[in-house]
């Protein structure tokens, strides 16, 4: 009889609405979970199948739960370094133990309040752990994922590699007396005359040699009918190539005078006959001592007995974090555009005996006529002489560091000093001579002060010193359906067939969101919403309770008609 099924359907009903109720209180109950997702009442009919065009049998209702996993919460800043949001689709893996080994089984979650345990694992308020690819000293992601630790990460220090120094000179220095005559020069009488221009008599040669520091003995045949103006070019073409190809080293033939000049100040000695039999060229030189030698310690910059035009110092550090003093010496030159410099640091730090005064570094930087810095004319060797090849205007030297004595590892600095033909490193203008700006890639030991993860899941180290290194990855997870996972306590989910195979994403990248650092994800729960829900709910098991009780008393009716 359709009483019985109203009887049924009412009781349907209060069962439905009881089931909504309970869902709207658990909504309730989590409004300030962190990462929570509301679960919804959906209800739909219950048909009896034997209702008919003429008759009705009443089925009921019933209602089903559906998580709204997928939905977005609203994002809330934090003061912690380490809780995180997702401000997109994706979710954060997690397992239940800090060591679950290569078995692990993986949880999903949005709830990122997460801060380290006693052993520095991190953790959230469900006590499940982040999971994370770990990232190597040397920069190498992992390809399986490990619980992240942030209690782990020992003290740092990163020795000195690069050096960059950007500085004006003042194009209006006044050249001093020590720079005057920084260049030596010798000069060679030629006695037979009549051999310079138009040749001399047959069977005119002679041999000879020019000493210049340490440049190799080059040796000279001067044949008949040789002008002194081509003898000047052919010995300063091989005087060059034998000084590596710079520009240091002029000669020139005047008045029956050979004159050989060094920009860099090193001693020229008289020349060797090689034939012997008629000195046409005299062995009597009239050599011009220079007053400012780089190689020379009584007249040099690092020495301290040339007082510089200008100097800075900058902290290098060496394999053990230990600050070392590099000091940059300037002296105008007295040829236009051109300043000497020394690059030198504290001499008892260094083991090779041919260094002089602790130099790094020393030679000549040239100028453009536009006050930018002129590479072709500039001429650098390393503190023993050796001549030194620039790569694109950077300048790389073994330092000579007395490894032994100090407990240190050997250290190669590039110097940089700016672009050829630009304004963005060393430059000559008339204004006052002035530092702009190093750049020094060292930093001594330092502890860890901060970690921090940004918005593509990368967590960084910040230590003391202010160096910082990548630790972890962290990445998203996506399913096909994010509605179809399986809830577990602690506001984490697991996949199931519904949901489809877990795929861990780099944030950003194929549909996965990026993180919010410093931020949390509040629940879905609409107070306003679930107040009016459960209003509505309240009202509907009432109505199903009065079905219930109007269809008792018509039952109580139909009994009493047989009386």
């Amino acid at each position: 009889m359709s009483i019985y099924g109203a009887l049924f359907s009412g009781v349907s009903g209060l069962a439905a609405q009881a089931q909504a109720m309970g869902m709207l209180s658990d909504n309730i109950t989590n409004v300030n979970t962190v990462g929570f997702k509301e679960t919804t009442a959906r209800f739909s009919s219950l048909v009896t199948s034997s209702a008919t065009a003429t008759a009705y049998a009443p089925g009921g209702v019933r209602s089903t739960p559906q998580q709204l996993i997928d939905k977005q919460g609203l994002l809330t800043s934090s003061v912690s370094p380490t809780d995180l949001a997702i401000n997109g689709a994706g979710f954060m893996v997690v397992t239940d133990t800090p060591d679950p080994g290569s078995d692990a089984r993986e949880f999903l979650t949005r709830a990122g309040s997460f801060t380290p345990d006693v052993d520095g694992y991190l953790k959230n308020a469900g006590g499940y752990y982040l999971r994370a690819y770990e990232i190597s000293d040397a920069g190498a992601t992992a390809t399986t994922l490990s619980t992240v630790n942030v209690a782990n990460f020992p003290p740092t220090l990163r020795v000195t590699e690069n050096v960059g120094f950007q500085a004006n000179l003042q194009a209006s220095e006044d050249v001093s007396t020590a720079a005057e005559t920084a260049a030596s020069t010798a000069e060679f009488d030629v006695v037979e005359a009549s051999a310079f221009p138009g040749g001399g008599g047959a069977g005119f040669v002679e041999d000879f040699s020019i000493n210049i520091g340490a440049v190799t003995v080059v040796t000279f045949s001067v044949a008949a009918a040789t002008d002194g103006a081509t003898l000047a070019s052919t010995i300063q073409t091989q005087l060059q190539t034998a000084d590596g190809g710079a520009t240091n080293i002029t000669v020139s033939f005047d008045n029956d005078v050979l004159t050989v000049s060094d920009r860099l100040g090193r001693a020229i000695t008289s020349p060797t006959l090689r034939d012997g039999t008629t000195a046409d060229i005299d062995a009597t030189v009239d050599v011009t001592a220079s007053t400012y030698n780089g190689a020379d310690t009584t007249i040099n910059m690092a020495s301290g007995n040339v007082v510089p035009d200008f100097s800075r110092s900058v902290e290098i550090y060496d394999s053990l974090g230990t600050p070392r003093t590099l000091t940059y010496g300037f002296l105008k030159s007295a040829t236009a555009n051109q300043w000497h410099v020394e690059v030198f640091v504290e001499p008892s730090s260094l083991a090779d005996s041919t260094v002089v005064d602790g130099q790094v570094m020393r030679g000549v930087i040239a100028f453009n006529t536009n006050g930018t810095w002129d590479l072709s004319n500039t001429f650098l060797t390393d503190g023993a002489g050796t001549t030194l090849t620039d790569t694109a205007g950077d300048y790389t030297v073994d330092v000579p560091f007395d490894t032994t004595a100090l407990g240190i590892d050997a250290q190669t600095i590039t110097f940089d000093w700016g672009t050829d033909g630009e304004a963005d490193g060393m430059t000559q203008y008339d204004g006052e001579s002035t530092l702009v700006s190093t750049a020094v890639d060292g930093a001594q030991v330092g502890q860890l002060a901060a970690i921090s993860i940004d918005e593509n899941g990368v967590l960084t180290a910040i230590f003391e010193n202010g160096i910082t290194q990548d630790k972890y990855q962290i990445p998203i997870g996506l399913v096909p359906n994010a509605n179809g996972l399986g809830a577990h306590s602690g506001n984490v989910f697991i996949q199931t067939a519904i949901s489809g195979d877990l795929t861990k994403r780099v944030p950003g990248t194929n549909g996965a969101g990026l993180f919010a650092p410093s931020s949390l994800e509040a629940s879905t729960v609409d107070l306003a919403n679930e107040f009016s829900k459960m209003i509505m709910a309240q009202r509907a098991f009432s109505a199903a309770a009065k079905i219930i009780t109007t269809a008792d008393e018509m039952l109580d009716e139909l009994l009493r008609t047989k009386r």
